[in-house]
């Protein structure tokens, strides 16, 4: 090749990776704040607030945004669409958000892995395997599965409740809240006890 032409492409080369290179680098730095995967939330059944039940599952970029976007106390997306807004918008909650949800991180993911085509397979697979109750998209085949419209009239009678409702509600959560902490005050006390017997 005649060494003009390979000079004027590694100018290019050189001028194109000057520009790009700024753009290149906040895209990789953005790219490594991801710290997603594959989530569930345990919820409590509408019709035994004894029981526990593998609620919903989903997938995130961020568990800590997703989870208050479910909870209702985020103001990332709009309410319906999903879609980001210049202005934020108080998001509304999942009709199960009442239902004392915890969140488990199934799948933890490297930043370089938070992916919509790496999460979508691992996401099936976990629907496939915890049949959530409240899941809509990729769950039709579940017997147990509550469509939207059930679950936000659910929802409506829980909080319209009776008094005996929000009470076995209450007590639940208490009976709850106590047994783990008696649970780690037993551990405390059996340390101690240990500690002084050797």
């Amino acid at each position: 090749m005649d060494p003009i032409v390979i000079t004027s492409l590694a100018g290019a080369v050189a001028l194109v990776g000057l520009i790009a290179y700024r753009p290149l680098k906040k895209w990789i730095k953005k790219c490594k704040r991801r710290r997603g995967g594959i989530y569930g939330y345990r919820t409590r059944r509408h019709d035994n607030a004894f029981r526990r039940e593998w609620g919903y599952v989903g997938r995130t970029v961020n568990f800590y945004f997703r989870n208050k976007q479910h909870l209702g106390h985020g103001t990332h997306y709009a309410p319906e669409g999903g879609r980001r807004l210049a202005v934020p918008v108080k998001a509304a909650g999942q009709p199960w958000s009442d239902l004392d949800p915890i969140m488990v991180k199934i799948i933890k993911l490297p930043w370089w892995l938070c992916w919509k085509w790496v999460q979508e397979p691992l996401e099936t697979l976990v629907i496939w395997l915890l049949w959530p109750r409240y899941n809509d998209a990729k769950n039709h085949w579940n017997p147990r599965r509550i469509p939207k419209d059930l679950a936000k009239r659910q929802r409506m009678a829980r909080d319209n409740g009776t008094l005996i409702q929000r009470t076995r509600v209450t007590v639940v959560s208490w009976t709850r809240r106590l047994t783990m902490s008696a649970g780690a005050a037993l551990v405390v006390i059996g340390l101690a006890g240990w500690m002084m017997t050797r």
